[in-house]
């Protein structure tokens, strides 16, 4: 058995532009899990704490990322139009913030609404959106996420950039409505069995069993890995396309930046494209992020995938991406080379 990992003092000290090495970074970023793979290969894989390789662990908002990747696929597959109209395929959305929204508005969070707030409490943030999808606790009187969704309201015109996680569900339900699949078995029959993943992942549910959609899943650390390098390879797995080169592509290319740097200055360089953060740097990386460290970065130019767990104490990711953000840049690097 391992002994228990303790940070030191210096490891969990403010981040002054100093110079760390790898596994001090490791604990800098709260790190619960990380696995690095080189063209296909594992290099690295360690697990912290608690975590171990056949646990799943929170992805949070990486979730969002497989959600979008499947329904991007489906828009290739003309399954879906991504500039139809949201009502169009879920008529129950009529008279909400998504009245008059396409389908790549949703994809792109390009959404301006204003989400109801708990008990009149404006400072309550998301909470009745947490309580309507089962990650907070039920009390009388919460909506069903359905229920949620059509109490949004719009404010004001939409194209601006605004990451809201309910654009996901409201993504989830347009895929249920058209194929007759929950998202848990589109993503069962999609991904996870054709990847061969080796464990069973969970997600969360609402009351009535819709699964949460803005972040709900928790899968292991490979089974997470498996997905980056399917999107790595430009959706191929072992001779089977799995998602559509031309989708990957699409990610890649990324959308505006300048909407993105005026809405979220903390990702600077970045855009948003099928709910994929895209970071146009030299290696061509983009990533999905979760809330609390989560990250599954894929790196084509340098043939790399990492993906990470972690628990980091505040939710805000400025002071992790410090670190995270050229820790993973000079990774890329060194195996380029």
């Amino acid at each position: 058995m391992r002994p228990p990992l303790t940070r030191s003092p210096s490891q969990t000290s403010k981040i002054k532009g100093g110079i760390r090495r790898w596994d001090e970074a490791l604990f800098d970023t709260h790190t619960d899990g990380i696995l690095v793979l080189h063209r296909g290969r594992v290099v690295y894989e360690r697990y912290l704490g608690a975590l171990s390789a056949e646990l799943p662990h929170a992805c949070f908002s990486i979730t969002k990322s497989y959600v979008s990747t499947l329904a991007a696929s489906l828009v290739r597959e003309g399954v879906l139009n991504d500039a139809a109209a949201v009502t169009h395929y879920v008529p129950e959305l009529q008279g909400t913030a998504w009245e008059d929204a396409t389908l790549r508005e949703v994809m792109d969070m390009r959404i301006n609404f204003t989400e109801p707030v708990e008990h009149g409490n404006e400072n309550a943030g998301n909470r009745a959106y947490m309580r309507a999808c089962g990650m907070r606790p039920r009390q009388r009187g919460t909506q069903n996420l359905y229920e949620y969704l059509r109490a949004v309201r719009k404010n004001g015109s939409h194209g601006g950039f605004a990451y809201k996680s309910v654009n996901t569900e409201v993504l989830a339900w347009v895929m249920a409505r058209v194929t007759g699949r929950s998202l848990t078995r589109l993503l069962h029959e999609r991904l996870w069995a054709p990847l061969g993943c080796e464990e069973d992942a969970h997600i969360i549910v609402d009351a009535t069993g819709v699964p949460t959609a803005g972040g709900g899943l928790s899968a292991t650390l490979r089974d997470l890995a498996r997905f980056g390098e399917l999107m790595r390879r430009e959706g191929d797995c072992n001779g089977h396309q799995l998602v559509p080169a031309s989708v990957v592509d699409d990610v890649r290319r990324g959308g505006d930046r300048a909407i993105v740097a005026k809405a979220e200055p903390c990702m600077p360089g970045y855009s948003y494209r099928n709910m994929w953060w895209v970071s146009h740097n030299e290696l061509d990386a983009f990533e999905a992020i979760g809330i609390y460290g989560q990250r599954l970065h894929v790196a084509p130019e340098a043939e790399m995938v990492v993906a990470r767990f972690a628990s980091r104490p505040v939710a805000h990711g400025a002071s992790n991406d410090m670190v995270t953000v050229p820790q993973l840049l000079a990774l890329g690097r060194m195996l380029r080379s």
